[in-house]
């Protein structure tokens, strides 16, 4: 695939998602693959176990010192901060993890942190009690290089709420206004 959409840049990679414990090994190894390749571009790495930006869970973080043009995903709900409802206190929690990840730094220095993965539900059944304040962090947050919010595809299954758009996908949910409203406020 890296050799096939090597040239474009609307194609990025990412390594698997949501990793185990110790997983730094598995991140060099599919970076030399997309390097040996010819792929160039950003090579995103998942923030430790579960991206979730937990200190001490990648692994051997010296594998990181000889990357080029690489950066952290990081992945932000509500039960992160203990379901909390203030903006500032769950800011204050993603901000600690940013900079947990960011003193760990590849050949080209500090790496980026970006939000690909954010959303109003952890289970995607029932918003959260701070799930408007999560998103509302993740896209207002100056650290975080962007933010992408996570939905739930609902395959015709009612009750999950972190769709975007309503069955069929002609139109937005209140979620998918909500997420639209933040990408419309922060181009």
């Amino acid at each position: 695939m890296a050799k096939y959409y090597g040239g474009n840049s609307h194609v990025l990679y990412q390594t698997i998602n949501e990793p185990a414990a110790g997983d730094a090994g598995q991140m060099q190894a599919t970076y030399n693959a997309l390097r040996g390749a010819g792929y160039n571009g950003t090579i995103f790495m998942e923030a430790g176990q579960g991206a979730g930006g937990v200190a001490g869970t990648l692994g051997d973080t010296s594998v990181f010192r000889s990357m080029k043009n690489v950066a952290w995903v990081l992945h932000g709900y509500n039960w992160q901060s203990n379901y909390s409802t203030s903006v500032s206190t769950i800011q204050a929690d993603l901000n600690s993890r940013i900079a947990t990840y960011q003193a760990i730094t590849s050949a080209s220095g500090v790496m980026p942190v970006i939000s690909l993965e954010t959303g109003q539900a952890t289970n995607g059944l029932q918003v959260d009690p701070g799930g408007a304040q999560e998103m509302q962090a993740a896209f207002t947050d100056t650290k975080l290089s962007g933010a992408a919010a996570w939905t739930w595809e609902n395959w015709g299954t009612p009750g999950l709420v972190n769709s975007l758009t309503n069955n069929g996908g002609n139109s937005l949910t209140a979620y998918g206004s909500a997420v639209a409203g933040y990408i419309a406020g922060h181009r």
